[in-house]
């Protein structure tokens, strides 16, 4: 098994490069590993054969091995550069001569400050619409396979389809799917809104949300095209993790992605995010945005020109970069966040609102966290419980008690331990639940999980069942030195989880091969699937817990002092 370095995040440090450097820890091991391990173990060694398929676009020519044909760098839109920067994504220009899709196409421009994968530095242009398609050797056009579309991560400002840990090569060939990875705009470039947009093409959505339509642009590429692959059009199940997540929820509200997809599993992901202002204020979002958009561009200058849009359009990415401010941090308050707006184009409503009504698509719906989702985002060193309890006193003064009984001393002598709860489960657990239970109340199919197992590097690292640590398991993107230190309760849960989230897209059900059978969710029946070191229903759900945060919390941005004064920690982090 590889040697992982301690944290190393220096204690003098700011406090803003101290909750970087611990963020980054865990989800950089795994990636690192992926990084140097290189593919799935199985057919290394093999010379991949070539397959063309035609899609829409024009030929394509991927390559074949392991039983696993991919093609990689798909352009599923036209590159949003020059005059279609800020706007609505186009079609991709269509080439008569067949295009080899052998290698994964750039990611998009991003910085890395905060980035989950430190040092990785400035990086991604714009032309980077692209998307990635795994499936079966054997498939053909008559198989009609059920398709699985992966969203990534990141913060709606970082992350992309490329990442080792997202390869879809494994899940495709254990469970005979289609997997399919998209990337799309981040950051300023992906959801900037600013009025000298408006009315400028028919497409124009009303204020930014660029990112969520480059999506649905790439889930209408493969509704036209993944046939072709192997697939079928009418099985697609969108999945997403963090950030994903939350576009997997965005989506479910979004009138514009109905008859996309068939079903949905918001992995880690929030339908209440306030983390996001505009999604928060359905009334007040679009000036909200647009007040952003206009700080941003008084930063650059394009304030004073004649034409601002063209100004703006005229930006150097560097400068665009450069504009982003100066700490793009998980828990920083001060960041300016960019993310969906409800713009009543793309988003009518927030989410949540949506789903509470009955608005959202009627469709099958699963969602879970894992058991210590904040972990990886406090700030490392140690804090006594009355530092905790009084960080609560501060906040909640009327339901200090309250809330002190649910995350009693006893149970975490360790304050630290005791505010990883309650960040896991009022940024995560709970809002999660409230809104599947939502979903539930009008009669959808809804199931709830709850990710409880603790890899051996994370044990050694001391962050427990992290966020983000189940998606190398449903992937099977271990690579060869961690999948050396493997145990039968990993190679386990590897299995259900595939199958389950395969079955989801074959038959609308995560009807499961072993037993337990997940247990349906209802206003009555709160229970999930435990996917842990073993895997058992789990009845309550957090359920005195959650309870009372529905109560008492309203899923309102929280703000704690940290150890330095002139910094913050931001809870609940929500949608990364």
């Amino acid at each position: 098994m590889p040697r992982f370095p301690a944290s190393g995040c220096p204690m003098p440090a700011p406090v803003a490069r101290r909750r970087r450097c611990a963020a980054a820890w865990a989800l950089a091991a795994l990636t690192a590993i992926a990084l140097q391990s290189g593919p799935p173990v199985s057919g290394q060694s093999e010379a991949p054969s070539r397959r063309t398929v035609d899609t829409t676009e024009g030929p394509v020519t991927g390559g074949v091995a392991a039983g696993v044909a991919s093609w990689k760098g798909l352009a599923f839109a036209a590159a949003p550069t020059g005059d279609l920067r800020w706007r609505a994504p186009r079609p991709a220009p269509f080439h008569p001569e067949a295009r080899l899709a052998l290698d994964y196409g750039p990611r998009c421009p991003q910085d890395d400050r905060g980035d989950l994968r430190p040092g990785l530095g400035r990086t991604g242009v714009e032309d980077c619409l692209q998307l990635n398609v795994w499936a079966p050797a054997e498939a053909s056009s008559e198989s009609r396979l059920p398709v699985l579309f992966w969203i990534h991560g990141g913060g709606m400002v970082q992350g992309a389809s490329t990442t080792p840990l997202y390869d879809g090569s494994g899940l495709a060939r254990s469970e005979q799917v289609i997997v399919v990875s998209t990337n799309y705009r981040l950051g300023a470039l992906g959801f900037l809104a600013h009025p000298a947009f408006l009315d400028q093409d028919p497409g124009q959505p009303r204020a930014g949300n660029y990112g969520l339509l480059d999506q649905q642009a790439a889930l209408a590429w493969v509704g036209r095209n993944i046939e072709a692959f192997g697939g079928d059009p009418e099985r697609i199940l969108i999945f997403g993790e963090s950030a994903g997540g939350v576009s997997v929820c965005s989506h479910m509200a979004s009138p514009l992605a109905r008859g996309r997809f068939a079903a949905a599993i918001m992995q880690s992901g929030n339908c209440l995010t306030t983390s996001i202002p505009a999604l928060d204020t359905a009334r007040g979002a679009v000036p909200a945005a647009f007040e952003q958009g206009r700080r941003f561009a008084a930063a650059t200058g394009c304030d004073q020109a004649a034409d601002p849009a063209a100004c703006l359009r005229a930006l150097p990415v560097e400068t665009i970069l450069d504009t982003l401010p100066g700490e793009v941090g998980l828990l920083d308050p001060g960041a300016e966040t960019y993310g969906p707006t409800v713009d009543g184009y793309v988003l009518l409503e927030p989410p949540g609102d949506a789903i509470r009504g009955g608005r959202a698509a009627r469709l099958p719906f699963v969602a879970g966290t894992t058991a210590d989702e904040a972990s990886i985002f406090l700030p490392p060193g140690p804090m006594r419980y009355a530092q905790f309890a009084s960080l609560v006193a501060g906040l909640f003064p009327t339901q200090t008690d309250r809330i002190l009984a649910h995350y009693p001393e006893d149970l975490y002598p360790d304050g630290r331990a005791a505010l990883s709860a309650v960040t896991t489960d009022l940024a995560f657990g709970c809002p999660t639940r409230r809104a599947m239970r939502d979903h539930a109340a009008w009669g959808n199919p809804a199931w709830l999980y709850h990710f409880t197992r603790v890899p051996a590097y994370a044990e050694a690292a001391g962050v427990g069942s992290h966020h983000g640590v189940e998606i190398a398991y449903l992937f099977d993107s271990f690579g060869a030195a961690l999948r050396r230190s493997l145990t039968a309760p990993d190679l386990r849960l590897t299995a259900r989880m595939q199958s389950d989230w395969a079955s989801l897209a074959r038959s609308s059900a995560p009807a499961a091969s072993d037993s337990p059978a997940w247990p349906s969710l209802g206003q009555a029946r709160l229970a999930g699937l435990q996917l842990g070191d073993a895997i058992s229903v789990e009845t309550g759900w957090r359920a005195e817990r959650c309870d009372l945060w529905d109560e008492i919390a309203g899923w309102s941005p929280l703000v704690l002092p940290a150890p330095e004064p002139s910094h913050a920690i931001h809870l609940p982090w929500l949608g990364r």
